[in-house]
């Protein structure tokens, strides 16, 4: 009980790093969902999203398990972070069956499906480019018109890039839905 306050007492100081052998132990002791939950949550506030893809599978594996779905949300979102992007629509699916987190996992599913497409449009080869710009200009003759090619938005380059350049980035449609099965983060 006292590693538990401990634990909590690091967490609202926002000390992760000190917080995760403290969670390691205390899940290790206990074999809680809550704390391998609490864990994934430390690990992910660090970045290091392996290590909560871990700790939320274990948190899975618990058998006081209140909230399977919470959890998947959680998972889901570290998966994604972690680029795993197959594995994380896999999850969402999963919560998608609670009513209570069906509409934030619907949303996560069509964002991580437009990812895993652009992905495979940015890895098609030379050729299957090259096929896929005259289709788009012949559908779009005035993009073509211009010198210089199409011209993208400002936000749309931002957001490209935010996507590129970070794959650790947290884009998640709804975090709200992330938070522990309590709703607090420990």
């Amino acid at each position: 009980e006292n590693l538990q306050l401990f634990a909590q007492a690091l967490s609202f100081a926002k000390e992760y790093e000190q917080q995760v052998p403290v969670l390691k132990k205390l899940a290790e002791e206990t074999n809680a969902a809550k704390h391998y939950t609490y864990l994934g949550q430390a690990q992910a506030e660090l970045g290091r999203w392996e290590d909560a893809v871990a700790a939320y599978k274990a948190a899975l594996k618990a058998k006081d398990l209140d909230d399977p779905n919470a959890v998947r949300m959680q998972l889901g979102t570290a998966l994604f972070n972690a680029g795993k992007l197959r594995e994380a629509r896999t999850t969402f699916l999963a919560a998608q069956d609670s009513e209570k987190y069906a509409a934030s996992a619907s949303n996560w599913i069509q964002f991580v499906s437009s990812e895993i497409a652009r992905k495979q449009a940015l890895e098609a080869t030379p050729g299957e480019k090259v096929q896929a710009e005259v289709s788009a200009q012949a559908e779009a003759p005035e993009a073509a018109a211009s010198p210089a090619g199409p011209v993208a938005e400002p936000a749309q380059v931002a957001d490209e890039a935010a996507v590129e350049g970070e794959a650790g980035v947290s884009a998640e449609p709804d975090a709200g839905d992330a938070a522990g099965s309590d709703g607090v983060a420990p």
